[in-house]
This record gives C-alpha cells, structure tokens and sequence, in this order.
C-alpha cells in the first residue's frame, strides 16, 4: 500500500510538474508576443512622428559632393529622365547594425532601377564614404556626401528612406526596422506603384 501511495504522489507531481512547464511556455509566449507587438507600436509611432515632421520638406537647393568630391546641387540628379529618386539617409554616426540592414533590405528588396536609388550620406570625408562605398559594394549607385541637415530626423541616429522629387520636396518617409520585415516590403511595393510604374 506504501509503494502504491508513493507512485501516485510521484504520477501527481509530475503532472503538476508537466502543468507548471506547459503554463510557463505559454506565460513566456505571451510575454514575446507582447513585447513585439509593443516595439512594433513604437515603430508605427516612431515613423509616424517621421512622417509628420518629414513629410512635405522642400528644399531651395540640396547641395552634396560626390566620392571625388565633385560638388553637385541635388535637382542635376534630374535633368536625366527620372522624376523622382529613392533615397536612403545615414550617417557614419548612425548605428552600423542598422545601417548595414537599411542598405541590405534595400539591395535586395527595393525592386527598383538603380538609377533610381541614391544614397545620401554624412561622412567626414571622401576616403571614409569611399570605404563605405566599398564595404557595402554601392559601386552602381548614386552615393553622395553632404554635411546639411537634412530633416530634423537626422539627429536620431537611424538611417530612413524618403522620395524626393524633382521640385526637391521629400515625401513617403520610412525608418527601416529589423523586427518587422514585412512592412518593409509593403513600402517598396507601394513604392513601386506610387512612383516607379508608369500607367
């Protein structure tokens, strides 16, 4: 009778046990869950604060130089038959994690022309955009230098993407975030039939 009280005990706290594993997984799945569903608010919020301050900003001239230190005003970027130009935005100050996913998810997702896509960047010199051109193998881009600010967004330390057209006014501001992929995405295809694909 001893031996057959201690095996229940035993089947018992091990059923409690197997209880407390499962509730605990489930606890912790909820907690993820609503971590990212709160850091994927911050970011909705993040880029709407972007979108108000950002949007809408249009410049007299946007001068930059060129990785030979040619200078350039922005509107020469269109005088060839583009009208509007994707632009990712960083600083050698940004973060390098969040550089490196800016550029990548935009190589590889943009599904845009390259002629299309410049990137405007804030480095020392010369020589560090011209490492920087050749970490990242920007070759076929458009990559230029410039010390202005260029919105207000710029003292966050985040690269973003913008449209400018060739009145030189910015529009559809986004801060590329790893967490979500996924809106990423939509913004390029949304992109690409807002100002890409002729009707």
């Amino acid at each position: 009778m001893y031996f057959f009280f201690v095996l229940l005990m035993l089947s018992f706290n091990i059923v409690l046990y197997i209880d407390h594993l499962q509730y605990k997984e489930q606890v912790s799945s909820r907690l993820h869950a609503a971590q990212i569903e709160s850091e994927e608010y911050l970011i909705m919020k993040e880029n709407f604060e972007a979108s108000i301050l950002c949007n809408s900003i249009t410049f007299d001239s946007l001068i930059c130089c060129d990785v030979n230190d040619s200078v350039y005003d922005f509107s020469d970027l269109f005088k060839s038959q583009t009208n509007k130009i994707l632009i990712c935005r960083f600083s050698e100050l940004d973060c390098e994690n969040c550089i490196n996913h800016a550029i990548e998810t935009l190589k590889s997702k943009a599904g845009i022309e390259t002629s299309s896509i410049a990137f405007l960047c804030s480095y020392r010199n010369s020589a560090m955009l011209s490492k920087m051109i050749e970490y990242y193998q920007l070759d076929s881009y458009k990559v230029y230098n410039t010390k202005l600010t260029i919105t207000p967004i710029d003292e966050w330390g985040k690269p973003y993407y913008f449209i400018i057209d060739s009145n030189l006014t910015i529009s559809d501001i986004i801060i590329p975030e790893k967490i979500n992929n996924e809106i990423q995405e939509l913004y390029f295809n949304n992109l690409k039939q807002k100002h890409f694909i002729a009707y």
